[in-house]
């Protein structure tokens, strides 16, 4: 499994990057958001996450890859 962190912060380098391309290329003629509101919004992306998949984790938990146990032998009574 891989770690809840690392996807949590590839999402938000994600919603940084789509940001700043949104705010250089798109809002020109709007006014400019700040650096910081940008920031501010990245990191409440990566709590979000994190709080997302845990919740998730509860709700449907990983078996793994354990063999299912089945009788198959001949019955005793």
């Amino acid at each position: 499994m891989e770690s809840i962190y690392t996807n949590a912060i590839l999402v938000a380098m994600m919603f940084f990057a789509i940001k700043m391309i949104e705010l250089k290329f798109v809002n020109e003629e709007t006014t400019e958001k700040p650096l910081k509101h940008i920031v501010k919004d990245s990191v409440i992306v990566y709590v979000c996450y994190i709080i997302g998949a845990m919740i998730y984790g509860q709700f449907f938990p990983s078996i793994g890859h354990a063999a299912t146990n089945a009788f198959v032998n001949k019955p005793d009574f």
